[in-house]
């Protein structure tokens, strides 16, 4: 999913939850609101917190750790998943310009 058709879903009020990765060194600089936060080499330990019922946006800083964490999520039976392509950097660059960038 493109930083665009993210900013597009949450306009309409899509239900759906951003799943962030990233460390929590890095939620100081930035971060998504509402956004479930599980550094990636937790997310085996919690997958029972991240929701089935509903499509979920899987993010972090560039799109590297997420694209892993969605394939990880879609081998373990995890079918409405999708990876914020070029992460929330991007997001920051496109959508968000007042967003602290690292």
């Amino acid at each position: 999913m493109t930083s665009f058709e993210l900013h597009e879903q949450l306009n309409l009020s899509k239900d759906l939850q951003i799943l962030d990765v990233r460390e929590a060194s890095e939620l100081e600089i930035c971060e998504f609101h509402k956004a479930l936060h599980i550094p990636m080499m937790e997310i085996p330990k919690f997958l029972a917190e991240i929701p089935k019922d509903k499509p979920v946006v899987v993010v972090c800083h560039l799109g590297v750790r997420s694209a892993m964490t969605v394939r990880y999520l879609q081998e373990n039976g995890f079918d409405n998943i999708h990876d914020l392509l070029g992460g929330i950097d991007h997001w920051a660059k496109n959508i968000d310009p007042l967003m602290q960038q690292y």
